[in-house]
């Protein structure tokens, strides 16, 4: 068995392209449908059903996928070991979706780790690709956010790929603003009070087994006729204060983030929706110290925030995840 076509396919996986994922692999088309077919032959079984709008895995090139990612996993971790600076670094691997207690704690940790050689990956970015990252060991942990709406289909992935999880917190959205904007003087907001603004909202919501525009419409305020889409949470910050008709809806923000960021939070009295972030980890993976001390901060920033799906504040390393 070639590795390097189980390293090809794993790619057109990601990628649900056989051309996206040449362009990312660096190889013509041909060469790599040719690599793909050689391998198909060789396992003699099928492992993508091709279409004019892409790939899409069969049931048996799914579970050759999962075994892959992790078989190469396991390969780049040989390599790196024997690698002249292996022994004195350490690595950070993590997607998790937009919110500021996340990012401060990924802060945090990056200065507590300053003077030791690390390699840190962060990513924000939807659910669904937090999961397939993590199941590919593209990240090695991973945070989600499900609304109590889509719950059902969240567990049914997680149990479906074999995940280990942990809600570690819970909240409805704010109305995060300038200080100018027209709804800083009030102490609620409402959907009305929201009309005349632009909302900044993220173009990814993704959840498994629902066409994304469903998604997209849910996460969005009915009737607001303007949008702006943002990928990571600090631009939006930085179009919030310098637009005052703008506003984002986001989990709830410690007040010393907010007013270092220049914004505002308001109780969004219409928007009744309960989320939940949700720590993900690949049944059998062993937490590393930097993985442990990364959610350690990160449940001290939800309860900071009053967030924390733990009533109390963890008193002790890892306390607020299953070990």
């Amino acid at each position: 068995m070639n590795i390097l076509y189980l390293k090809y396919a794993v790619e057109i996986a990601r990628a649900g392209s056989m051309n996206k994922a040449a362009e990312r692999l660096m190889i013509a088309p041909p060469n790599l449908t040719r690599a793909i077919n050689e391998l198909e032959s060789s396992l003699e079984m099928k492992i993508f059903e091709r279409s004019p709008r892409g790939v899409l895995l069969t049931p048996e090139g799914e579970e050759l996928i999962r075994h892959s990612a992790n078989v190469l996993y396991q390969i780049n971790e040989i390599e790196q070991i024997h690698s002249h600076f292996r022994h004195a670094e350490k690595r950070f691997s993590a997607s998790v979706p937009r919110a500021s207690y996340v990012c401060e704690a990924f802060r945090e940790l990056a200065a507590t780790t300053d003077s030791l050689p690390c390699d840190f990956f962060y990513r924000e970015t939807n659910s669904l690709q937090t999961l397939e990252s993590v199941l590919d060991c593209t990240s090695d942990i991973g945070i989600i956010r499900s609304e109590q709406t889509y719950d059902r289909f969240f567990n049914e992935y997680i149990k479906e790929k074999h995940f280990s999880s942990k809600v570690i917190a819970e909240y409805r959205y704010v109305v995060v603003a300038s200080p100018q904007s027209p709804v800083a003087g009030l102490e609620k907001v409402s959907k009305n009070d929201l009309l005349p603004l632009t909302e900044i909202t993220f173009s990814d919501h993704s959840v498994p087994y629902i066409p994304s525009d469903t998604v997209i419409k849910t996460e969005t305020t009915s009737k607001i006729r303007r949008h702006i889409y943002i990928m990571d949470v600090m631009s939006t910050y930085l179009v919030i204060t310098s637009n005052p008709d703008t506003f984002v809806l986001l989990p709830p923000i410690a007040e010393d983030i907010a007013l270092s960021a220049g914004v505002i939070q308001r109780e969004f009295v219409d928007h009744a929706g309960l989320y939940r972030d949700i720590l993900v980890w690949r049944k059998g993976y062993k937490f590393t110290d930097m993985d442990r001390k990364f959610i350690d901060i990160v449940c001290k920033k939800a309860e900071e925030c009053g967030i924390s799906a733990n009533k109390k504040a963890p008193q002790e390393s890892g306390a607020c995840m299953d070990r």
